[in-house]
């Protein structure tokens, strides 16, 4: 999840917000963030990172059965770009 107005982003994980990695960046004054995510199913690894500035790195076990996905609570929103799979 990324929060603009907070300038903070983190990962939702069910049943366990508390315990969710959270990581800081600077907002953007004109609401563009750029998110670049990279994975590697081999590995069970990836990395988004946000503006070029932060990272949240997660761990996937049997990422082949997992699926990851974006989500908006407001729009509008765009996404444009790839997501590398190694």
């Amino acid at each position: 999840m990324i929060d603009s107005e907070k300038g903070e982003a983190c990962f939702l994980l069910p049943g366990s917000e508390s315990q969710t990695p959270h990581v800081a960046f600077p907002t953007a004054t004109d609401g563009v963030y750029s998110l670049e995510l990279v994975t590697d199913p081999r590995l069970g690894l990836g990395v988004a990172y946000i503006n070029q500035f932060r990272a949240l790195s997660f761990r996937f076990y049997d990422i082949r059965n997992t699926s990851l996905s974006l989500f908006a609570d407001e729009p509008p929103v765009a996404v444009d770009g790839t997501a590398y799979v190694r």
